[in-house]
């Protein structure tokens, strides 16, 4: 969704609505939006600044990180973020970003790219190692079953790598 900055009124701006996965696009490997993201936010404008506030949700599937079971999640962000004009960091050469500058967005004359905004909410509120039961076994090394399925008929034997040169002297 662009939003025109000049659109804004002077006491700011509601909107709840439903973002298109067409229009999110691919989230990464292994991940599918199933549904439209549902959008709540709250945009004033101070001078040139754009402050938006509110909640994204999105139900996606992704692919467990154990056993590589493609499971349901729904992702919840709460948006925190103000924009200032590009031309303002243009003409300003090369510089570091503050601490306090790193939930700092940019937009470019005059129109807010909120689709943009939501999409890098949705991929940030993506776990790192994404599980299907907070308590998953993962598959086995041997076979590939799932192990949260069933015990495999695979016997492993952990030896601890320490002691391998001792059993090498036992199978002497």
């Amino acid at each position: 969704m662009l939003l025109n900055i000049t659109d804004i009124p002077e006491e700011g701006l509601t909107l709840c609505y439903k973002e298109e996965k067409a229009e999110l696009g691919v989230i990464g490997e292994g991940i599918t939006i199933k549904d439209d993201a549902q959008v709540s936010v709250r945009i004033s404008v101070i001078g040139s600044t754009v402050y938006v506030s509110g909640t994204v949700s999105v139900a996606i599937s992704m692919q467990c990180s154990r056993c590589l079971k493609v499971f349901p999640c729904n992702i919840s962000s709460i948006l925190n973020i103000e924009y200032d004009p590009i031309s303002e960091i243009e003409k300003e050469g090369e510089f570091e970003l503050k601490s306090d500058e790193m939930d700092v967005g940019f937009y470019k004359g005059g129109i807010l790219n909120l689709t943009d905004l939501v999409r890098e909410e949705i991929i940030l509120s993506i776990p790192m190692r994404p599980l299907c039961i907070e308590d998953c076994r993962g598959i086995c090394q041997l076979c590939g079953k799932n192990l949260n399925e069933g015990l495999c008929e695979c016997r492993v034997e952990e030896i601890d790598p320490r002691l391998s040169s001792l059993k090498k002297l036992l199978n002497n």
